[in-house]
């Protein structure tokens, strides 16, 4: 539920700032005919990360039981001609798992009780491809984006202890999950407002990045098991943006 809350409100804060700017462009049509673009842009940020789909899950089948957490984001663009760029994007976030949903799942799998402790997923993205800005006024622009690339997943372990029925701990153990580098994708949008002309500017971006993980789940007690899972974000930052003209 947290997950479709926050894509819901992602998307209509976006929407609400195209529809915000919509009317400077009609006073403004030829905007992007007078604009200087800056030959190369470079970005540095933070973002809320929310897991989606299983990735978010908190099915003890195929969840990945990850909660809402943070990252930082860097971005470089090269243009190519007027509005379109190369753009190469990396981001790397941190979130931790759900605790007592996964306790809860688990308790209920096995019918005693069961506690976890720890564990976080800590995805890396690394992509490249083009971007392409409308301009509303000389400072204030929409840009599009879809790339593809390189995504992994480290994972910090977490403790799992079950207790008998009369609440002794009779298992303990350290789980951990391991991927190999996957293909990506991403898209996404964003809005700038320059804020020093040519100089500096303020961000706000959406976007979307998944991707299919060789996952081995390793226990201390229990030989890995290997499952295949999709990794989906949604994320949703603010970043400084600086030019060169």
């Amino acid at each position: 539920m947290k997950n479709m809350c926050f894509k819901t409100a992602s998307l209509l804060i976006l929407y609400g700032l195209t529809l915000f700017c919509s009317p400077l462009y009609g006073q403004d049509s030829t905007a992007s005919k007078r604009v200087n673009y800056p030959s190369k842009a470079s970005a540095i940020g933070a973002f809320i990360a929310s897991p989606v789909g299983n990735f978010g899950s908190t099915d003890i089948n195929n969840g990945g039981f990850a909660a809402p957490g943070w990252g930082v984001v860097f971005d470089s663009k090269t243009r190519v001609k007027n509005g379109l760029s190369y753009v190469f994007h990396s981001t790397y976030s941190w979130m931790d798992i759900d605790q007592e949903a996964m306790s809860k799942e688990f308790s209920d799998y096995l019918g005693l009780k069961a506690e976890v402790d720890g564990g976080q997923h800590q995805p890396f993205l690394s992509t490249i491809g083009l971007n392409y800005d409308f301009y509303f006024t000389k400072r204030l622009k929409l840009g599009i984006n879809g790339q593809a690339g390189v995504l992994y997943n480290s994972f910090r372990p977490f403790t799992l202890k079950v207790y008998d029925a009369n609440n002794v701990l009779f298992y303990e153990d350290i789980v951990q999950y391991e991927s190999a580098f996957a293909f990506a994708y991403s898209f996404g949008a964003d809005l700038t407002l320059q804020l020093i002309k040519n100089v500096l500017g303020l961000k706000v971006s959406a976007d979307y990045s998944a991707g299919n993980l060789d996952t081995y789940l390793i226990s201390k007690n229990l030989p890995p098991t290997k499952s295949v899972s999709k990794l989906e974000m949604l994320n949703l930052g603010l970043a400084l943006e600086f030019y060169t003209p």
